[in-house]
């Protein structure tokens, strides 16, 4: 994490969109998928100071970032040039994030974090005005509501007949090491004039400390919680331990006056701790979870940039939810997109293509952000992780801005600044050819060669790894400068072993194949290897009259798997062996013996 942040930064970045810290600088080539083109770099020209960019909103057809500071965030306008329209923190350096922002009546609303408070300001596209803050003359109600415990405005939406009214939801927490705590999240609505409380003490559960979605679909409004416990400990001098246990997130609709449960204990793992991200996308809610129980020690010595250290994050991965109605909720992700370090969705956004997509932000517990589309059926990446930097940790905004399939993303990186970058991800999926399968390989007998061809116009590294029955080894580390080809000796980089499955992973596009001769090279045969590995496989030829016939199966998952091969005869099915594979292995079967 940051080395120095405030208490009420941690518990928003763990509650709703955490990030562990990553890797020094990385190169911003945007990358292969998709056509990208990096707008704002280093935080606006601030650098590392300005963190985060977003939500992104479009605002009299300009489009708008919100920017997290921890000196005080500013609201960003791209017209012509990005410029700031507002001071810093709109004066009090204690709004060190816009985590809302909505249109409503003509206006942009802005909703804040801060320690003391949070507030919400309006803007008519030239003045700001504080309508929930610090209590001052013409302010309708004190910061956070008239509750000081309400630090977030972690929702907003527009919901009801005409104009509508515009319903926020807050993240509600004590900071005081003291007493820390909550006493329920809360929602509030705002006609333009008056404001009316709606929700207090998380729908009567005070485990719900956060209202962190909120959407319109069907005609209904939608709330999405956060809901957990926290327990405090003491470490050490002003030092002390928080750890954070998910109670399961509770999806709830406005029923009258009623906020009816939909889903409740984190709808299918109770260690979604947070319902994040709600989007109506053809016909359906599309729902988006954070996963996980974090626990992190604080140290208190210095109240102003309290320290955070040993930070660590269990989690399932994160989940993805469809809903149409009724009481039926459909699972169309669960343990992350592609794998459970995905642990939290950092917004949706429904942007126009031939079909329609929805493109997905992730966040890891490591690594840079991902960006997936999802077209109904299946997720594929819409670019590389990061933009192709590896300190882009989190995706924190997302719009359909500047014509048609055209989309803007905000980035959050602590170590050089946020950035924003347009484009349009591809239709469809793309492979990428740069992680490569290669299955067979032995060195028994047989001379054994990994062959690897870069196709493109920049330098690619590429890491070879062999999995063994016995594991896996890591072989060589390849340079490939562009338009070349490399060739490696399977036995000159894997001593002690004969059977030997290969996984190829480059920096960028390549081809890679495997060669292998025998009988002093006066036989040999040749295969191209794979770029996606799966559940099921067809090998149409196979002979054990005169012939050796093998299957030669390679895990290449960091967990182990069980396969089960059928034989398929000129007289029917055969059920053949259940073989049993440990992670990053190869084990090979016998047709005749089996």
């Amino acid at each position: 994490m940051r080395r120095a942040v405030s208490f009420l930064s941690v518990l928003f970045l763990l509650v709703l969109l955490p990030f562990f810290s990553l890797p020094a600088l990385a190169e911003h080539s945007g990358g292969s998928i998709g056509s990208w083109s990096l707008e704002v770099s280093r935080g606006f020209g601030a650098g590392a100071a300005n963190t985060a960019a977003g939500p992104l909103v479009t605002y009299n057809g300009k489009l708008y970032a919100g920017v997290a500071n921890e000196a005080g965030a500013r609201v960003m306008v791209r017209d012509g040039n990005w410029k700031a329209i507002n001071t810093a923190g709109f004066g009090d350096s204690k709004n060190a994030d816009i985590p809302r922002m909505v249109v409503y009546k003509g206006k942009l609303y802005a909703g804040t974090m801060n320690q003391n408070g949070c507030q919400v300001w309006s803007y008519d596209g030239s003045t700001w005005k504080e309508e929930v803050g610090s209590g001052a003359a013409g302010t309708p109600t004190g910061p956070g509501f008239g509750n000081a415990s309400n630090i977030v405005v972690s929702a907003m939406a527009v919901f009801g007949s005409g104009e509508g009214e515009l319903y926020v939801g807050s993240v509600n927490y004590r900071i005081n090491p003291v007493n820390p705590g909550s006493d329920g999240a809360e929602i509030w609505k705002f006609d333009g004039t008056n404001w009316g409380n709606v929700v207090t003490g998380g729908f009567g559960d005070t485990k719900n400390i956060g209202v962190t979605s909120l959407c319109a679909f069907g005609g209904s409004l939608f709330a999405g919680t956060a809901r957990c416990e926290a327990t405090v400990t003491p470490v050490g001098l002003l030092k002390v331990k928080v750890e954070i246990t998910s109670k399961g997130c509770e999806l709830r609709k406005l029923s009258g006056s009623n906020w009816v449960p939909v889903g409740g204990n984190g709808i299918t793992d109770t260690k979604n701790i947070a319902l994040v991200a709600m989007e109506e996308h053809g016909g359906s809610l599309f729902l988006g979870t954070t996963n996980g129980d974090p626990s992190f020690v604080v140290d208190l010595s210095n109240p102003s940039a309290i320290g955070i250290s040993d930070l660590t994050y269990s989690t399932n991965g994160l989940c993805i939810y469809r809903y149409v109605g009724g009481s039926v909720i459909e699972e169309i992700a669960k343990g992350g997109i592609k794998s459970k370090d995905e642990f939290t969705v950092s917004g949706f956004v429904s942007y126009s293509v031939e079909p329609s997509r929805l493109l997905i932000g992730v966040s890891k517990t490591s690594g840079p952000a991902s960006l997936y589309v999802y077209d109904g059926e299946e997720f594929f990446l819409g670019a590389d992780d990061g933009f192709g930097n590896t300190n882009n940790v989190a995706i924190s905004g997302l719009e359909a801005y500047g014509g048609y399939g055209v989309v803007y993303v905000g980035t959050t990186n602590d170590k050089e600044g946020c950035e924003v970058w347009h484009g349009s991800p591809p239709e469809k999926e793309e492979s990428t050819m740069r992680d490569w399968y290669l299955a067979e390989g032995s060195t028994d007998g047989f001379e054994t060669w990994i062959l690897v061809q870069n196709p493109g116009k920049k330098d690619v590294t590429a890491q070879i790894t062999y999995m063994t029955p016995s594991g896996e080894k890591t072989g060589p580390m390849l340079s490939l400068p562009p338009r070349s080809r490399c060739t490696v000796d399977v036995s000159g980089t894997l001593p002690g072993e004969a059977s030997v499955s290969t996984r190829v992973e480059a920096t960028d596009a390549v081809i890679a194949e495997r060669a292998m001769y025998l009988n002093g090279r006066t036989a040999g045969h040749d295969s191209i290897g794979t770029t996606t590995p799966s559940t099921t496989w067809y090998l149409a030829e196979g002979s054990t009259e005169g012939f050796e016939t093998w299957i030669l199966v390679q895990n290449p998952q960091g967990e182990k798997t069980t396969a089960h091969i059928t034989y398929m005869t000129p007289t029917g099915e055969k059920k053949g062996p259940d073989i049993e594979l440990p992670p990053n292995s190869r084990k090979t079967v016998d047709v005749s013996g089996t």
